[in-house]
């Protein structure tokens, strides 16, 4: 059997469902026996910076030596110091490790081309609407996806003869409040340009808005264009032309490079995902096949269903815990929440110290005592739950990550979250074959509830 450690940080409070369908596809498409690990961390979301510490800590716990590949994708961390750490213990393993969307020197990388996909969309706003006043709106300006997106920008622009002026450039993340300021900046120093080239939706949605409340329409004003086909582009008005392609068409290619190298093949440094444009309404074009917003609408009402069932069973769990006189009790509780959240198997494990000082009132004395980095070599399992049976004070070495007592089954995933009081490590947790909650976003929410 094979082994794969995935480790990821999600989109603030998002787990990125993707990368993990993509992986399951390519393992039942070839049969392969492989289990995957998902180290997960919640680190960009937290203004706190010693929360975020707290939540990449987890990276200390697997011995990635013994896994048989890994698949990384940081392309949300933005704490360098937490980035340099997470991929200077990925090469230290020496194991086959593939980047997903990010270029990582001395990894293989699975994803599209950044660079000649935006100049599609530039391209098409020069040739096809005309345009020569072209304002460019990124994202992170370390990012790599943000850097080769821009680097395509300003080579099309001189290409062109088209004056290149740093003045059209705002940098901020990828976030909506981007496309905002971007606006409100360019608007305050008259430089409404002909057409905004923005690194993702989320910047094209909020200048989008933006530019609407300050009495401007799109595109009969300026053109706007985003990038990665989200929902936001083909559902909102007007439909933002975009870069469309599958995260889990690039987490299928991931796995494949992994697989080609235990066949002993030669695989190519970088794979990439098919990656198209589509041009809408936003640049001024009409696209014939574009998504029906009836769609959305209803998957939007369902999925307000399935967060009032989460509310609903958080809601109770949070009143229950409040009344638990010992962390065993609090971690029957969170049993009760998984299952209600179709989640079969859960381990909670904890630092054996802090279990332990629960029984003698002396938490304030071991306050200090306590680690911001890895794990004691002992853990407790103060809850392992499966099938329905719950097992508690299971001691086991940390190495092993969960107790010995149950066999694994193909194709299982377990998913590791970090416990800890902002930077201060209490524990972590494990669960199995949680698709549903990795599914529809329960993860955080229930984890952060506890």
């Amino acid at each position: 059997m094979k082994r794969i450690a995935i480790i990821a940080d999600a989109w603030k409070r998002y787990v990125n469902y993707s990368w993990i369908l993509g992986c399951k596809d390519y393992i039942q498409e070839q049969n392969l026996d492989v289990e995957i690990d998902i180290f997960q961390s919640f680190g960009n979301f937290n203004m706190d910076d010693k929360h975020n510490i707290g939540e990449y800590n987890i990276i200390e716990l697997p011995d990635l030596k013994k896994y048989d590949g890994i698949i990384l994708e940081i392309t949300n961390t933005i704490m360098k110091d937490q980035y340099d750490r997470i991929v200077r213990k990925v090469i230290e393993s020496d194991v086959p490790a593939v980047s997903l969307l990010e270029t990582i020197p001395g990894l293989y990388r699975a994803g599209i081309d950044n660079y000649g996909s935006m100049r599609e969309i530039v391209e098409h706003l020069i040739v096809r609407h005309g345009c020569r006043k072209i304002n460019y709106v990124g994202g992170p300006a370390a990012s790599y996806e943000n850097k080769s997106r821009q680097r395509a920008y300003e080579d099309v622009l001189r290409e062109y003869g088209i004056k290149l002026e740093q003045k059209r450039i705002f940098q901020q993340n990828y976030e909506v409040y981007t496309g905002i300021n971007a606006f409100d900046h360019f608007n305050s120093i008259g430089m409404i340009p002909d057409a905004f080239v923005c690194a993702n939706e989320n910047i094209a949605v909020g200048l989008c808005q933006r530019a609407f409340e300050a009495g401007y329409r799109v595109p009969d004003d300026f053109c706007i264009t985003g990038f990665d086909d989200f929902d936001k582009a083909s559902y909102f008005e007007p439909r933002i032309t975009t870069i469309s392609y599958s995260k889990m068409d690039v987490a299928y290619e991931a796995m494949g490079v992994l697989h080609r190298i235990w066949n002993g093949e030669n695989v190519q440094k970088i794979v990439y995902s098919k990656a198209k444009p589509v041009f809408q309404e936003s640049c001024g074009c009409n696209n014939i096949k574009h998504k029906h917003r009836s769609d959305y609408i209803k998957e939007r009402i369902f999925s307000e269903v399935r967060q009032i069932d989460l509310y609903n069973e958080t809601m109770v769990m949070n009143r229950k815990l409040f009344e638990c006189e010992s962390y065993e009790k609090m971690g029957e509780q969170l049993v009760k929440c998984l299952d209600a959240l179709r989640c079969k198997e859960m381990y909670l494990m904890m630092n054996r110290d802090i279990v332990n000082a629960q029984n003698c009132g002396v938490m304030d004395e071991i306050e200090e005592e306590q680690r911001v980095e890895g794990y004691p070599p002992e853990m407790e399992a103060v809850i392992a739950f499966k099938d329905g049976k719950i097992h508690t004070d299971v001691q086991m070495n940390v190495e092993d990550m969960v107790p010995k007592l149950w066999n694994r089954k193909k194709g299982d995933i377990r998913v590791f979250v970090p416990l800890h009081i902002r930077e201060r490590e209490i524990g972590y947790f494990v669960l199995v074959n949680c698709d549903y909650m990795l599914e529809n976003q329960f993860l955080y929410e229930t984890i952060a509830s506890f």
